[in-house]
């Protein structure tokens, strides 16, 4: 009888230890560190059976792993996609509480933070506001990789969540902008900063009317033509350090004045929610490698990009593929009156520096920029690829010529002329709105 005890501890220990999730988990560190270092194949069959038994972030790691070894493989990134559906990013309650210090020392009162599953967002606004932009951003996600999957070029997915500012009041928003980015952004509800890589937004309903929008438009690009005087004055003394420096801000500053502009006519761009999905598209791309921060992408190309995510149809749907009634209007009406930018201009004139340009062409550029995207994607979508790669493999803080802006795009699209043609055809026989 002594013995029955040790008997039935030793009965006893396996079931206690039986715990099928520390099991996988180790059986998969076990086959882990076997693998060789080039060996693609067994990378994908260890993620195949992670992913089995619902290890996704494990799955996940080893798909990464193989897609170094492999950029094109359809399979390792079919599977890291489905990590991504099944994976939630952890929370770093570190950088929460970085942020919330600073956030209360930079407004003297206190924010809040609201995790969804890729954004991190520190708010002052009603619960119900961050939420509304909590959903907002996350279906910008869902559209992002629905519709930015090329051949080769495809996102890379997100590995920690992407800091998201919202604002009750305009004035804090507008004091974060010119403390975080020495930006005067009073024409603007929101914007994405490729410095401090976060997206800001203050709620519309705290805007002023547009008649102070238009004042403050002025002195931004009264801003903007100091800006340019600096550069050439700098330029002439051969400091290029400095015009590197001010080029950049001089550049900042330009697109987010023509962001502005765009937004004041366009109804739907004025909108919460068009805004959102605005500058998260701007975010995403710039950090899942659609985009390359710092490089001298033209305005078309980035703001047509953002652009075609702003509206949605009744089905819930958005993206290049879909017309977007408010650019479209716009390119209806210049194409009756014979006013619309022949394409040469449009894809090598460097707008952000350009003093001439009124409210009116700004909204052109914006609108030709959204609807040269929607039509390459419909049309020569390997081409556009072929594009945003070359900017990728650009060089960053490097200003592009005009004569390197025609060769880049013509060496992935073609010939200019036959493309104005068929995109003009496009153009005036396409509907107002997708059916």
């Amino acid at each position: 009888m002594r013995s029955a005890a040790p008997l039935l501890l030793l009965l006893l220990a396996p079931v206690a230890l039986a715990d099928p999730a520390a099991s996988d988990l180790a059986e998969f560190m076990r086959r882990q560190a076997t693998l060789k270092p080039d060996d693609f194949q067994a990378r994908i069959d260890l993620a195949t059976w992670a992913k089995r038994r619902e290890l996704w972030s494990q799955a996940a790691e080893v798909c990464h792993e193989a897609l170094a070894l492999q950029p094109d493989s359809r399979t390792a990134y079919a599977l890291l996609a489905e990590c991504d559906q099944n994976l939630t990013l952890p929370e770093d309650k570190a950088v929460e509480e970085k942020l919330l210090a600073e956030f209360k020392e930079r407004h003297k009162h206190d924010f809040k933070i609201r995790n969804t599953r890729r954004f991190l967002i520190i708010y002052d606004t009603p619960d119900a506001f961050a939420v509304e932009r909590g959903a907002t951003l996350e279906r910008a996600y869902e559209n992002f990789i629905f519709n930015l999957h090329f051949k080769s070029l495809r996102p890379q997915f997100l590995k920690t969540r992407l800091v998201v500012v919202l604002f009750k009041n305009r004035e804090d928003y507008l004091a974060y902008a010119k403390a975080a980015d020495a930006a005067d952004l009073s024409w603007s509800s929101g914007y994405y900063s490729q410095r401090t890589n976060r997206t800001a937004f203050y709620d519309d309903a705290t805007s002023p009317d547009k008649t102070k929008l238009a004042d403050n438009l002025e002195k931004a690009r009264a801003e903007l033509k100091k800006l340019n005087d600096d550069i050439r004055k700098a330029d002439l003394a051969g400091q290029k350090g400095l015009v590197n420096a001010l080029t950049a801000e001089r550049n900042k500053l330009a697109d987010a004045i023509a962001q502005a502009t765009a937004r004041m006519s366009n109804h739907a761009a004025l909108n919460n929610n068009a805004t959102t999905m605005h500058e998260a598209i701007h975010q995403l791309a710039f950090n899942m490698a659609i985009q390359k921060r710092l490089v001298d992408y033209p305005l078309w190309l980035t703001e047509g990009l953002a652009s075609a995510f702003e509206y949605r149809d009744q089905n819930n749907r958005a993206g290049p593929y879909l017309i977007n009634p408010g650019r479209m209007a716009i390119v209806k009406d210049a194409l009756k009156k014979n006013e619309l930018i022949p394409l040469e201009k449009l894809l090598t004139h460097n707008f952000a520096i350009d003093q001439n340009l009124d409210e009116k062409a700004l909204h052109l550029i914006y609108a030709q920029g959204w609807a040269l995207t929607h039509y390459l994607f419909r049309f020569h979508r390997d081409s556009l690829e072929s594009y945003l790669q070359a900017h990728l493999d650009d060089r960053i803080m490097r200003a592009m010529t005009p004569e390197r802006r025609r060769e880049m795009f013509t060496k992935s699209v073609g010939d200019l002329d036959k493309l104005q043609a068929r995109f003009l055809d496009y153009l005036k026989d396409a509907p107002t709105r997708s059916p």
